[in-house]
């Protein structure tokens, strides 16, 4: 046991000595691995990086050059700067180190920049950051080695990189300034701010642009008001800086200085018509004057020019149509242009010759006025036209509304062809070559009887209507020297009513007896008038043969309704008789006959101021009638029973006995009057048989 116990000991004590030497073996080789390692290194514990701020720089102003250089500054001072850079020395970074910044400003979060490596073979010593950005900052400068990271240094920044923002106040020139005259020029910097730094000071300088005058060099403005004056056009430039070194430079133009006249005006004379036309005359004159252009002040809102040495105010264009009457016989015309300050430009002139002006009037003299109803013109004038001047126009004479060409003939006389009814007078109308016009009025003596201008249309046109084969030469020769009484007759200027009606019978009946249908008109007995008439408007008739006869009755009706007759025909007072119109042998005459049977009859005494109607008893309808020279003429084409309804009371003036002749009887027109409507003791009464008797020609 004793041994076994021994042995074990031994066993202990041989493996402690073992662990010994191992131990102090492992001690040697660490001792010479420490001893072998470089001089230059520490242990990890003494390799601890740091930063800490340096210093700063930020860019300072040259303010008589206004240029930039770099200095370095106390940041410590809290004072604005102009694009701050903030310095941090490195030092112990022989292991990979990493630094980092954390920039925040007074209104926002912390801002992390990204890692800059710096590792242990670099030799760099610092590290920077630079605020280009107004404003306030903290900047944090970090140190990552290994896995530790922690803050080495930090800093507030104050950076004012903005120029300044409230600046002076200038007066500028509203109104343009005639050269000569000075301007002063203020501009107050008591109010100029900056909102970071801080407004400093103001330097200005001004520069003539359009003249070599001494110019306002670059200078310091005073604190407060700054005034000095210029002379002409230029340019001031004021540049303003703050506290941080920032500046504005602000330019202001004045070019309100105006010593340049305005461009001279064009004087255009045009004449109002072609003077190549009118052989170089010319009635009047447009006067237009183009005033130059100004590009400062520009031209005034009033310029003038001088006729004939009186000056005038110049509005719009003017027309000279007179001549001036001056010794030299010319019209002189100036004029300059005037700028808004009193500039003006070199005079301009024109002339114009007075005996280039036509202002006399054609002179017209009537020779013959004729009048010939056998002419399709039934007028013809003739007249000469002269002018002194420019001439007769031959184009532009004309008689007012009537369409008629004026015929020109040798030594300046004109003839003029128109057909004219219902006018009693006309103008003629003369002008010359530049516009002067004449007037002459022309009488057409139709006693201003409108009446009577659609008679003598009528028998233009009855003449102009007739077929004269169907006459004996003889009766041409009469018919057509009736006509030329009649035409005497229109030109005399005396002739009377009851004359022209003569005249109109034996027209009538040259026409009627002498054609080679002849009609009789019978009357058995014949009531109405001793001037009555009944004339067929023939048409053709092929089965209307020579030798029939027609018979055509007149029958006097009793009227029933007579007010409603009054009231159809629109008179508000009034009466009627009925007649009845017949046709015997030939039935049918009246409805082959185009135009039917025209009657006429003389108004009874007073009975030529009424109105008249004559209404269709079968159908109501109203013939049309007319009125002239006392008589009632209107056209049936049917035969049947009319009324005839007259205006007024039926009763007439007897105050004076009046008396006609019928057929040689005298006759009171009471009576005659009562037999015309058949009220004679109340009865109805033959009003007229008329037989109209067709005859060969003889």
């Amino acid at each position: 046991m004793a041994t076994m116990i021994d042995d074990y000991i031994m066993n202990r004590v041989n493996i402690y000595k073992i662990f010994r030497v191992v131990a102090i073996i492992f001690l040697l080789a660490l001792t010479s691995m420490i001893i072998s390692a470089p001089k230059n290194k520490v242990s990890f514990a003494s390799q601890t990086p740091t930063v800490a701020f340096s210093h700063a720089t930020c860019e300072n102003l040259d303010s008589n050059t206004l240029t930039y250089s770099t200095e370095t500054f106390d940041i410590e001072n809290s004072s604005f700067k102009r694009n701050v850079t903030v310095y941090f020395d490195i030092a112990n970074h022989y292991l990979e180190v990493y630094y980092r910044f954390g920039v925040k400003s007074q209104q926002t979060e912390e801002l992390e920049l990204s890692w800059i490596k710096i590792d242990e073979d670099s030799q760099e010593t610092e590290v920077n950051y630079q605020f280009e950005s107004s404003g306030i900052y903290d900047i944090r400068c970090y140190i990552k080695y290994g896995e530790d990271i922690e803050v080495t240094d930090w800093i507030t920044v104050k950076c004012d990189t903005d120029a300044p923002n409230e600046l002076a106040s200038i007066n500028s020139m509203e109104e343009y300034q005639k050269g000569g005259t000075v301007f002063d020029v203020t501009f107050d910097t008591l109010h100029c701010s900056d909102e970071l730094s801080g407004y400093k000071e103001t330097y200005f300088s001004f520069t003539y642009t359009s003249s070599q005058k001494e110019h306002y060099s670059y200078r310091k403005a005073d604190s407060g008001m700054n005034t000095f004056r210029i002379e002409d056009n230029g340019i001031l430039a004021i540049t303003y800086i703050d506290n941080a070194g920032n500046y504005a430079t602000v330019e202001y133009e004045f070019d309100k200085f105006d010593k340049t006249a305005p461009l001279a005006p064009v004087i255009v004379i045009t004449p109002d018509n072609d003077m190549a036309y009118a052989g170089g005359y010319a009635k009047s004159y447009t006067v237009t004057i183009a005033y130059g252009q100004d590009s400062q002040s520009g031209i005034a809102p009033k310029q003038y020019y001088v006729i004939n040495g009186v000056t005038k105010e110049y509005a719009t264009s003017f027309k000279l149509s007179n001549p001036s009457g001056l010794v030299d016989k010319q019209t002189v015309i100036r004029a300059s242009t005037v700028d808004n300050v009193g500039n003006v430009s070199e005079t301009t002139q024109e002339i114009i010759l007075d005996n280039t002006f036509d202002v006399s009037t054609p002179i017209i003299r009537i020779t013959k006025i004729s009048i010939d109803l056998m002419s399709e013109n039934t007028h013809t004038i003739s007249f000469t036209a002269t002018d002194t001047g420019s001439g007769v126009d031959n184009s532009k004479i004309k008689l007012d509304n009537i369409d008629t060409i004026i015929e020109p003939s040798a030594n300046n006389t004109y003839f003029a062809h128109f057909s004219a009814f219902g006018k009693s007078s006309c103008i003629l109308h003369v002008s010359d070559k530049v516009g002067n016009n004449t007037l002459q009025h022309i009488v057409i003596n139709y006693f201003g009887d409108e009446n009577k201008a659609k008679v003598i249309e009528e028998y233009h046109n009855i003449f102009h209507s007739l077929n004269f084969s169907e006459y004996r030469e003889s009766a041409v020769d009469d018919i057509i020297l009736a006509y030329e009484r009649l035409n005497n007759a229109l030109m005399a200027e005396n002739t009377q009513n009851s004359q022209f009606d003569t005249l109109f019978a034996s027209i009538d009946k040259l026409i009627a007896g002498n054609s080679n249908h002849s009609y009789i008109i019978n009357t058995k007995p014949v009531y109405i008038s001793s001037f009555i008439k009944y004339k067929i408007c023939e048409s053709d008739l092929n089965d209307y043969k020579k030798g029939d006869s027609v018979e055509l009755v007149f029958n006097a009706l009793v009227l029933d309704e007579q007010k409603s007759y009054v009231k159809l025909a629109g008179f508000s007072k009034g009466f009627a008789e009925a007649f009845n119109l017949s046709a015997y042998f030939k039935d049918q005459l009246l409805s082959q006959l185009e135009k039917g049977i025209e009657i006429e009859m003389n108004l009874p005494y007073k009975y030529y101021e009424r109105q008249f109607a004559i209404i269709n008893k079968t159908n109501n309808e109203i013939v049309p009638s007319m009125l002239y020279n006392n008589k009632i003429v209107f056209t049936i084409k049917d035969s049947g029973d009319y009324v005839m309804v007259i205006s007024g009371d039926k009763s007439t003036d007897n105050s004076t006995t009046k008396t006609i002749k019928v057929f040689g009887k005298p006759m009171t027109y009471a009576t005659f009057f009562g037999i015309i409507f058949g009220t004679l003791a109340g009865a109805g009464v033959l009003i007229g048989i008329i037989t109209i008797v067709r005859k060969r020609r003889r």
